[in-house]
């Protein structure tokens, strides 16, 4: 039961992950606009004179973009796409990377207290995420809350290790091409005895590259060779260093 509920909140994470990335200029692998957009709330609907909250408002726009190409412009509300309501930053996103590029669709938006209507052409292929300019820190955006993330650790018994991969930013910052992360070395066990820490990147065990958790695994599984000492290169502090472990103690 506790591996099913934890199989449901990850894919429950990854849902909501995948729909808070659409909100911003839009999907990589489906249609995009360029647009960033935010919900509007009671005060901000006043200010824009919309007379209740509805739709969503563009808080930034690409440059070169299909929106920009169709006139659209920040503090433009977006209030229907294809003559569906749109009623959140969230809905819009999944809309528009659910588009098929190339597709023209119609928007119905807000500006300077009139409707308007636009056709847009909506890109595809990879969306751009930034415009060369410094980043900006919207003060609206504080208010929404940040969704936690679920981070798979691995327990390795044999070394009695806590591990994890590491992707290329990661990677670069420790100094390696690739490796698993020790997030945790258990006291007395077989790891902390050979000098393992937590920081410490694994590189390779004997002539076995170690590049993910399973790896490690699966070396250590098929390993026929029971008798003979277990040469585990690590780097610590973008060092390379090697340690050995003795399989008769």
């Amino acid at each position: 039961m506790r591996r099913l509920r934890f199989i449901v909140l990850c894919l429950l994470t990854l849902l909501v992950a995948g729909l808070l990335a659409a909100q911003e200029y839009g999907s990589p692998s489906g249609g995009y606009l360029g647009v960033r957009v935010m919900n509007i709330d009671a005060d901000r609907a006043s200010a824009l004179k919309l007379g209740e909250p509805r739709g969503v408002e563009i808080r930034a726009v690409q440059p070169g973009s299909p929106a920009e190409k169709a006139g659209l412009r920040q503090g433009d509300v977006v209030l229907s796409y294809n003559g569906q309501e749109i009623l959140s930053a969230i809905q819009f996103g999944w809309l528009v990377s659910e588009t098929s590029p190339g597709s023209k669709v119609k928007l119905q938006y807000w500006r300077d207290g009139k409707a308007h209507t636009a056709q847009v052409t909506v890109g595809g292929g990879e969306a751009k995420t930034a415009d060369g300019g410094a980043p900006v820190l919207e003060e609206r955006a504080l208010g929404v809350p940040d969704f936690p993330r679920i981070l798979t650790v691995w327990d390795n018994l044999a070394l009695g290790i806590e591990c994890e991969p590491i992707d290329s930013q990661l990677a670069e910052f420790f100094g390696v091409q690739s490796g698993i992360l020790i997030r945790h070395v258990a006291k007395g066990m077989v790891g902390d005895r050979a000098g393992l820490k937590a920081g410490d990147v694994i590189t390779s065990v004997d002539t076995r590259e170690i590049a993910a958790p399973k790896d490690l695994i699966s070396y250590l599984r098929m390993r026929n060779e029971p008798n003979k000492s277990l040469v585990i290169r690590i780097v610590r502090e973008r060092k390379p260093k090697t340690l050995t472990i003795s399989l008769q103690e």
